[in-house]
């Protein structure tokens, strides 16, 4: 009984610091937002990017929030392009009327050329306690 109560606490623990690693892992510069189906899409990135909140993204994906409907009747969905630290860019895709939660950097994003310390994130914490303290 001791064993199982220790196996599900580590099983629990290894869970909270893979989730914490994924949503920092998830930070980089916002590329572009399009909204649609495939072969109709619309640009929705200025309307993604007035929607982050200190570094956050977070809300619910609806046409009357981004403000057009390219396929009416028909169910879409968001795709967001985030730009990595290492400059490969990863999609992430939201069905209509799911929840967006993603990690971006601000606005100022990623100068390449510009050279010195640029801290981009920055976490505090341990055993599965994290604070963003960028």
């Amino acid at each position: 009984m001791r064993q199982r109560l220790l196996a599900g606490a580590l099983a629990g623990f290894a869970c909270v610091l893979l989730l914490a690693g994924s949503a920092a892992a998830q930070g980089g510069q916002l590329v572009a937002a399009e909204f649609g189906i495939p072969g109709r899409r619309a640009d929705v990135t200025p309307q993604v990017r007035a929607l982050v909140r200190e570094g956050v993204l977070q809300f619910e994906v609806t046409r009357q929030l981004l403000g057009v409907d390219p396929a009416p009747g028909r169910v879409k969905d968001l795709v967001i392009r985030i730009r990595h630290w290492d400059g490969n860019v990863q999609e992430y895709a939201y069905p209509e009327h799911s929840v967006v939660n993603l990690e971006v950097d601000p606005e100022r994003a990623y100068e390449w050329h510009e050279r010195g310390l640029h801290i981009m994130r920055a976490y505090y914490g341990g055993e599965g306690h994290f604070a963003n303290v960028t």
